[in-house]
């Protein structure tokens, strides 16, 4: 059995992921710094961002991407 069809749905995920962030008005800016990965099927997000808000503006930005997903924030304030 091959692992493949699952990696191709993440890359997907990932990009839809990706093309949100970069469209949102805040985030946009930033969305080229954080990393997006999936491990046990949890979104992971990482990286660095200068403010709280924006911090707290990931998960609904991700969510807008249609993930159901579990997301772990864990992109640090740093400003």
């Amino acid at each position: 059995m091959t692992t493949q069809p699952c990696e191709c749905r993440d890359q997907r995920l990932i990009q839809r992921i990706r093309s949100a962030l970069d469209r949102h008005r805040d985030l946009g800016p930033y969305a080229a710094t954080l990393l997006v990965t999936i491990e046990n099927a949890a979104i992971i997000l990482q990286g660095h961002l200068p403010s709280d808000q924006l911090r707290s503006a990931l998960e609904p930005a991700v969510r807008q991407a249609g993930v159901l997903d579990k997301i772990n924030n864990e992109v640090r304030v740093i400003g």
